[in-house]
C-alpha cells in the first residue's frame, strides 16, 4: 500500500504540474476618442482584455503571440463604444503584420502592442460591412470602426478597408495593459497520464498477486 500511495501520490504532482496558469491583461484607454463620425462620439472609448495561456515572460522584445506566432492569446474582448468583438465572433487583422506583437518589462508587463480585430471572420467578400477595433500604444492611438466596406479579400479575408462611415479615433495618448488576475485551471488527466496511471495500477495488482502465489 505505501508503494500504490507513493505512485498516486507522484501522479497527482505530475497532473498538477501541467496546470498552466492563465492570465488576464485588462486594457485602459488613455483617452476618450478625439474625433468621431456616423454612429460615434467624443464621449466613447475603447476598453477591453485579452488572455493568455501563460501569464507573459518577462523581456520580451516584438514577440508575436497571436495566432500566427507562439499563440498565447487564447480570448480577447473589446468593446469601442458600438460593438463587443470577442475571440468568438472576430479574428486578428492578419493583413497587419505588426498585429499581436508584444513587448514586456522585467516584471511581465506590456510594454509595447498592436491589437487590431475585425468582425465578421472569413469568408469575407468585396464590400461586406466590416467591424474593426484597434489599440497599439508605440505610435499611441486607438480606433473602432462600424460597417465599413471590405476592400480587398485575400485568402477569403478581408485585407483592406478605405472608407470609414462610422469610425472614431483618437492618437495622442496612448493606453495600457494591465495584468489583474492569474487562474489555474482544475487539474485534468491528459489521455497519456490516464495511459500510465492504468499501467500503474495493474502493476501494482500484479506485483501483490505474485507476492501473495509466492507466500
Amino acid at each position: 500500500m505505501k508503494y500504490l500511495s507513493r505512485v498516486l501520490s507522484f501522479l497527482s504532482l505530475v497532473v498538477v504540474a501541467n496546470s498552466a496558469a492563465a492570465a488576464t491583461y485588462v486594457y485602459t484607454a488613455g483617452s476618450n476618442y478625439a474625433s468621431a463620425t456616423g454612429v460615434y462620439t467624443t464621449a466613447m472609448t475603447i476598453s477591453g482584455s485579452i488572455t493568455t495561456s501563460v501569464p507573459l515572460a518577462a523581456n520580451l522584445t516584438n514577440v508575436n503571440i497571436g495566432p500566427s506566432g507562439s499563440n498565447l492569446v487564447t480570448a480577447w474582448s473589446f468593446n469601442d463604444g458600438i460593438n463587443t468583438l470577442t475571440n468568438l465572433n472576430s479574428v486578428v487583422y492578419a493583413a497587419n503584420p505588426s498585429n499581436f506583437i508584444v513587448s514586456t518589462n522585467a516584471s511581465g508587463q506590456l510594454t509595447a502592442f498592436l491589437f487590431v480585430v475585425i468582425s465578421p471572420p472569413p469568408p469575407n467578400t468585396v464590400g461586406q460591412a466590416m467591424n474593426v477595433i484597434a489599440v497599439g500604444n508605440t505610435s499611441p492611438f486607438q480606433q473602432g470602426v462600424t460597417a465599413a466596406p471590405c476592400n480587398t479579400v485575400t485568402a477569403n479575408a478581408c485585407s483592406s478597408l478605405t472608407t470609414f462611415p462610422n469610425s472614431g479615433y483618437s492618437a495622442t495618448t496612448a493606453g495600457a495593459f494591465a495584468l489583474v488576475a492569474t487562474a489555474v485551471p482544475a487539474p485534468m488527466l491528459t489521455p497519456a497520464l490516464l495511459a500510465l496511471l492504468t499501467l500503474t495500477l495493474l502493476a501494482f495488482v500484479y506485483a501483490r498477486r505474485t507476492r501473495h502465489l509466492r507466500a
